[in-house]
């Protein structure tokens, strides 16, 4: 009976190390972001893929760790949705504590990719932006700067045989 409480506290713990884990990526993100480094952006969004999977994955283990304690604890609920609070009460006073604080970290981490995700969705956004402005004022321009080619930056030395020429 409590071994059944015990794998849904211990899902919920690997739950919460990589969504931790995903946060701390996230972060990482942002700075990478605001430091204009595309490279370590572009792994670290490499990262955050196989990290996301691996949450996808926690979090069915914890539904069925909750649908099996919550059949054993509450099974007059059926198959309808329930609380962290109704099975830790359900489950009684040694566990109740574990499985309110373990949702509550759940809870909060959630939280923290959530407003994580959004800064980082803005940022890009207004990188882009800014990216959009300069292809569209080199777009617009019309006239050959002499600085690229169609395969694209010129070499030096046509520009220096172009300078000897205008002098002779």
């Amino acid at each position: 009976m409590i071994k059944i409480v015990e794998k849904l506290i211990e899902t919920m713990q690997e739950e919460y190390v990589v969504q931790s884990k995903l946060a701390t990526l996230l972060n990482n993100k942002l700075s990478a972001l605001k430091n204009r480094d595309l490279s370590r952006f572009e792994t670290l969004n490499s990262d955050e893929q196989n990290l996301v999977v691996d949450v996808r994955l926690k979090g069915r283990n914890r539904n069925k760790a909750v649908k099996s304690a919550a059949r054993h604890y509450l099974p007059r609920m059926g198959d309808h949705t329930i609380t962290a609070k109704e099975l830790a009460e359900a489950a009684g006073e040694p566990l109740k504590g574990r499985i309110m604080a373990l949702a509550a970290l759940l809870k909060d981490v959630a939280l923290k990719i959530q407003s994580l995700n959004t800064i980082c969705k803005t940022t890009l956004k207004k990188l882009m932006g800014h990216f959009d402005s300069i292809m569209s004022a080199i777009s617009q321009h019309g006239n050959n700067i002499g600085l690229y080619q169609r395969s694209g930056l010129k070499p030096q030395m046509l520009e220096q045989t172009r300078i000897i020429d205008a002098i002779a």
